[in-house]
Parts: structure tokens; sequence; C-alpha cells
């Protein structure tokens, strides 16, 4: 790797960065893109709450809702997957965003969810 040339436009050597930007994906000095999908999963994040009012309406059915979460911010999250590194990481930063959103439209509590947890336990013989 130390015989590597610089590479030198107009006779000046490029300086190294630790990521730059290249056709809005964010790549980083080991060519990695886990800020590129952190960077992707703040954009939907942003989407679903300038919509906050559709999530929190009373006259919109659920069915509606989940359609519009997938048509709208679903798609803005998957949005250039195709070319990120698989990784059990990325899958569950994914798959987290897309659960606790889902709950929020569904109005599930992580209370809820507790209480909902024990309820659905077997009782243990003694």
């Amino acid at each position: 790797m130390e015989n590597i040339k610089p590479i030198t436009p107009d006779g000046e050597a490029l300086g190294e960065v630790e990521t730059f930007t290249y056709l809005g994906s964010i790549i980083d000095e080991k060519g990695a893109s886990d800020a590129d999908i952190n960077a992707r999963i703040g954009k939907p994040k942003t989407e679903f709450l300038q919509v906050k009012n559709i999530w929190n309406s009373k006259q919109l059915s659920t069915n509606i809702k989940i359609t519009i979460f997938n048509t709208n911010v679903k798609t803005a999250l998957l949005y250039g997957t195709e070319k990120w590194r698989t990784t059990t990481t990325i899958i569950n930063k994914v798959r987290v965003f897309i659960n606790s959103y889902m709950r929020k439209i569904l109005n599930i509590y992580h209370q809820e969810q507790h209480i909902m947890g024990e309820k659905n336990k077997l009782p243990t013989e003694e």
C-alpha cells in the first residue's frame, strides 16, 4: 500500500479525507457506507414528521396510514439500498426504523408491548 503514487491533477497531489459524497452517497475511507446509511435513515424520519397530522388523524383508517407509510416513508428509506453492504447491523437498523415507526402509526407504546408480552407468556408450573 505504501508504493501507491498519489493522484496529481495539474501537478498537485490530492489530499486525503475521511469521508466524501459521490453521486449522493457518503463514502468513508474504508469504502464502507455506514455514514450513508445513517444519513439515509435520517431522511425518512424527517418525512415521517412532516406528515405527522396524517398519523394522528382519526379520519384515516389504519390501512390507509400503512399504505402512505409504505409508499412514501419506506421508499425514501430503501432508496439506494442496492449498493449497501448487506450486514446484520444494517438489516437491524432498517428493521428497527420500520418497526418503531409502524408502532407509532398503530399507537403501540413500550408499556403496552411489555404488558402484551406478559399476557402472552405461558403460565409456569410450580
